[in-house]
């Protein structure tokens, strides 16, 4: 369908697709896609890594993250806003 109309304005407007395709070199390194290969080779050392620790490193992990979740609990009842009394005026 062509309308005859053959004024510049009437153009579709261009659009530069280079802004869009050009890469940063920060962007190569890590990537910008969840599967790039600098972090799925740090995710699996990180796994390996994590693997060689021993069972009392593990227990211990896990005692002091049990504590902490206590502690911050517990601050977080004796704290809250919403435990304090209000006035219904």
């Amino acid at each position: 369908m062509d309308t005859g109309d053959t004024r510049p304005e009437a153009a579709a407007p261009r659009t530069s697709t280079h802004s869009l395709t050009r890469r940063r070199p920060v962007q190569r390194l890590l990537g910008d896609a969840a599967g790039s290969p600098l972090k799925r080779t740090m995710g699996v050392a990180q796994l390996k890594l994590l693997g060689s620790l021993g069972a009392g490193t593990w227990i211990a992990s896990g005692a002091w993250t049990a504590a902490g979740l206590v502690v911050h609990g517990l601050h977080g009842i004796r704290h809250s806003q919403l435990n304090q009394p209000r006035d219904l005026v």
